[in-house]
């Protein structure tokens, strides 16, 4: 049985990141985070755009996830503020961070066609596809039995987005005269670590999964 969703809700939790992002932008994550509700099974782009109940171009989200600009550093605080607020997603003491890139020709193929030209790097010798490559950063904990309970919850952890930031090839990004902007994946996590308020973030250990 599909789990309903409070969609009603949404912008009300978010609202604390509308201080610090266009209204635009704001549109645009209302709809990401109900798409990532909705949606069954893999959680593509496309996927998205299918489970909302509004028509909405597949090409804006994608521009949105590729091109918009905010600051990164306020944005984190913001979500931050939204998690401390709910005690069953607030960071922990026995927390995990961990990190990870997205191989987009095994997890996307083409459902992000037109942002940028990659290899398939799950197929050897295969043509090149449309693709982009994002560096991710997640956080989970466990649940007790109680908070289970409580929640309605069958899974026993927690996890969600803190960060990503998107890799582009440097080939590409000096083509179109932005080679400054061009990060390594481990570069791009360094950004995402050094944006977090360790603080109000307390982890016990940090996995690493970074493909090269």
């Amino acid at each position: 049985m599909q789990k309903l969703v409070p969609i009603e809700t949404i912008p009300q939790i978010l609202s604390p990141i509308k201080d610090v992002v266009s209204k635009p932008q704001f549109r645009q994550i209302e709809r990401i985070v109900r798409g990532l509700l909705l949606a069954q099974g893999r959680r593509t782009i496309e996927g998205i755009r299918r489970a909302l109940a509004e028509n909405v171009s597949k090409g804006s989200l994608n521009h949105f996830m590729a091109e918009s600009c905010w600051a990164d550093d306020d944005v984190q605080d913001k979500v931050l503020d939204i998690l401390g607020e709910h005690p069953l997603v607030a960071p922990r003491e026995e927390g995990i961070l961990f990190a990870d890139d997205t191989l987009t020709g095994e997890h996307y193929g083409q459902q992000i066609e037109g942002l940028a030209k990659y290899r398939d790097v799950t197929a050897p010798g295969v043509a090149y596809i449309y693709s982009h490559c994002l560096v991710n950063l997640h956080y989970s904990h466990e649940l007790t039995r109680a908070e289970q309970r409580k929640s309605g919850q069958k899974e026993k952890g927690v996890e969600y987005w803190l960060d990503y930031r998107l890799y582009r090839r440097q080939a590409e990004l000096e083509e179109r005269k932005l080679e400054r902007q061009f990060r390594t994946k481990p570069q791009l996590l360094i950004e995402m670590l050094q944006a977090q308020d360790w603080q109000r973030l307390p982890v016990k250990k940090l996995p690493l999964t970074i493909s090269i």
